[in-house]
């Protein structure tokens, strides 16, 4: 048997659903945590020997880093390239991020077929969004979260996200439990959320002052870098 003074639950709502125990039981039954609503996603990436996508000659086509390139063809959805740099100029491309239906169709093919038969079919896709000739990929890796990759309020719901951030705080008056992760705080979907959920705990636990900007602080700047951001959009 484990014993503690203090605990931080540190899941998100979908995995959390599978823990047993008489005080995860009375947390799942909580209506702000029934509040919470998980959507499936899935993402690949892949490492190429260089930024392929910076060598193209059509401004109107060319990505740059943190560049999002919107396409509905081939469920790919976003591809984005990332700003780092290998040793020998490796660089990253995110290569899809789909939810919905689109999601759970990637999901179903990891499930069902090797790996090498998604890389094909990927590299074809990006091809055709592309319209070239596209270099191999040194690595590749996809994810798919069947449980929630993100989280919003269940449609009906008489809880807000400020309620359930209240709630998370400490889901039990009296008992040191504390909820954190960015499913329990209004921004999710962003390390923000996890980051500011974690401060709330140890605020509430510790005594310890929240290190870390504001929401309100970060959304007005996440604001003024929207007109510096770039989008490409495609059918």
């Amino acid at each position: 048997m484990v014993t503690a003074t203090k605990l931080v639950i540190a899941v998100p709502p979908g995995p959390f659903k599978k823990i047993g125990g008489g005080l995860a039981k009375k947390i799942q039954r909580d209506e702000a945590f029934q509040s919470v609503m998980g959507f499936p996603a899935f993402k690949g990436a892949a490492v190429y020997p260089r930024a392929w996508w910076e060598d193209i000659t059509d401004e109107n086509k060319r990505l740059y880093p943190m560049e999002r390139f919107l396409s509905n063809s081939d469920c790919l959805g976003w591809s984005l390239p990332h700003s780092g740099r290998g040793p020998s100029g490796e660089a990253v491309l995110h290569l899809a991020y789909k939810d919905g239906e689109c999601g759970e169709k990637w999901g179903q093919i990891l499930n069902s077929v090797p790996k090498s038969m998604i890389d094909l079919e990927i590299h074809r896709a990006l091809e055709y969004k592309f319209n070239m000739m596209i270099p191999e990929p040194l690595d590749t890796i996809y994810q798919y979260w069947d449980e929630g990759a993100w989280y919003l309020q269940r449609p009906g719901t008489r809880v807000s996200m400020r309620q359930v951030e209240q709630w998370a705080k400490k889901p039990f008056p009296g008992k040191h439990i504390y909820m954190i992760g960015s499913s329990y705080h209004p921004f999710r979907a962003n390390s923000e959320g996890a980051l500011e959920s974690a401060n709330n705990a140890l605020l509430e636990g510790w005594g310890i002052p929240n290190p870390s900007p504001s929401h309100e602080a970060l959304a007005a700047r996440s604001l003024s870098h929207v007109r510096g951001e770039k989008l490409k959009m495609i059918r």
